[in-house]
């Protein structure tokens, strides 16, 4: 929330100030008369809510110099009450749909925000509350994979409810599937028979029904796991490898009927994960601990790791068809800075933009809550989540809109948006993730965002 850094004082009678501002005599009223206010500024100056939704906008009372006079009486007003609802603190309610002018007024002089209300998504859970349920990815045609009961599931939306099958696993093995693409292909992990810890092995759940191991059998071993797919069937993810100093993972990918292909890494014996893979070929993820990286395709192999612009204490979450990246890297000098949630345009290594957290005025503002970036459209609307010590809560950015709360409409402590298809033709767009309930359980949800 935003506080308001010009309270009104009990003692304060509506147009008159009994208190002298921080910036000394002048003015009209002779030398011990407070300085006039000149200009007010409302922030932030342009947002964005949700119907339901409640915010608390700023007032700053500035004189004719420009500094920053306290203690002045501010009266807030908006201009369309049936939009929004403005208290005498600036805390403001989103009604209806529609856009309003929320105005400051100190001493005579006004500043004004633009709010603009946006309808409020519907959210629906996938399963049953207290069974474990988590919604990893979606496809353009609303078809949504993930795991409920340690068993791999895609729910679909049939007759007006969401419907859930169990995808195929040999000996009724537990597995994990993580995403899905456009044709229906979907990609994840499945247990081994007889194993122990993690031993894994990367899948596919071909559209047409089944499911095969990816790889050669004869020379491609576990443990590996797949983690994101191409509308052209190549498949990303990692092989995990114990060494001399520890389990290493190392990036790879699959070419539809080949055998598994290491991705050249950034260091040589540094760890590296594959997380995503565009319709171009070009491959992002991590390396080490926090290198944001990215495998540009050559048109018949990948070159070897670069790092994206200001990747370094980054990491790389997903990408869309077209190849901008989202993820989450730090904002200022490591290491005293905030991890935000960030979008880089494709290639990636141009450009970086900040997109902010959930209680901060707006993208780039320093220190406050993390954000993380986890899957973006080809409209480059992110979704991910922002969290404090306190909460967590799913998101949905664009960059008309800004930072939106998704958690209002799953009312928990913890939400997390894991990923967004393109818009309907209605325009709508539907966000999946989970919540944790009341009961501890995580349950699979689907925001229907207008």
């Amino acid at each position: 929330m935003f506080s308001n850094r010009i309270p009104i004082l009990p003692f304060m009678v509506a147009g008159l100030l009994t208190l002298s501002s921080c910036g000394g005599g002048g003015g009209d009223g002779g030398p011990g008369a407070p300085v006039p206010v000149a200009s007010v500024t409302v922030l932030p100056g342009q947002l964005t809510m949700f119907v339901g939704q409640v915010e608390s906008f700023t007032a700053v009372a500035r004189d004719a110099s420009g500094n920053e006079l306290a203690n002045r009486a501010v009266a807030w007003s908006g201009n369309n009450s049936a939009v929004a609802t403005v208290s005498t603190t600036g805390r403001t309610t989103a009604v209806t749909a529609g856009s309003v002018a929320i105005t400051a007024t100190s001493e005579g002089q006004a500043g004004s925000a633009t709010l603009g209300v946006t309808p409020a998504p519907i959210v629906t859970a996938l399963s049953s509350l207290g069974v474990y349920s988590v919604a990893n990815g979606i496809n353009d045609g609303g078809t949504i994979v993930g795991v409920e009961a340690g068993s791999g599931v895609k729910w679909t939306f049939q007759s007006g409810a969401w419907t859930v099958a169990q995808l195929p696993v040999p000996d009724g093995l537990s597995s994990s599937p993580a995403a899905i693409n456009a044709t229906g292909d979907i990609v994840g992990d499945r247990a081994t028979a007889g194993g122990s810890g993690f031993d894994a092995r990367a899948v596919l759940w071909p559209a047409g029904g089944g499911s095969v191991v990816l790889g050669c059998p004869a020379v491609d071993f576990g443990p590996d796991a797949a983690l994101a797919i191409n509308s052209g069937g190549t498949v990303v993810g990692y092989h995990l490898a114990t060494t001399v100093n520890g389990d290493l993972a190392t990036a790879v990918v699959w070419r539809p009927g080949q055998c598994r292909q290491d991705l050249k890494p950034l260091v040589d014996g540094m760890s590296a994960v594959a997380n995503s893979i565009d319709d171009a070929g070009n491959i992002s993820g991590q390396a080490g601990i926090n290198w944001a990286v990215r495998w540009a395709f050559n048109g018949t192999s990948w070159n070897s790791a670069e790092t994206l612009k200001d990747g370094q204490n980054g990491v790389v979450k997903g990408s869309n068809s077209g190849g901008d990246i989202t993820g989450n890297s730090c904002i200022g000098t490591f290491p005293a800075c905030p991890s935000h949630a960030v979008l880089w345009p494709s290639p990636g290594n141009l450009v970086r933009t900040d997109l902010g957290a959930i209680g901060l005025t707006g993208p780039g503002t320093p220190g406050g809550p993390i954000s993380i970036g986890y899957a973006l459209n080809s409209a480059r609307e992110v979704v991910g989540w922002s969290y404090t010590s306190s909460s967590t809560h799913a998101f949905i950015w664009s960059a008309t809109t800004g930072m939106l709360d998704l958690s209002l409409f799953a009312p928990d402590d913890y939400t997390e948006a894991h990923g967004i298809n393109n818009a309907a033709a209605d325009g709508s767009r539907l966000v999946i993730g989970f919540r944790i309930a009341n009961s501890g359980t995580r349950q699979a949800v689907v925001w229907r965002v207008p």
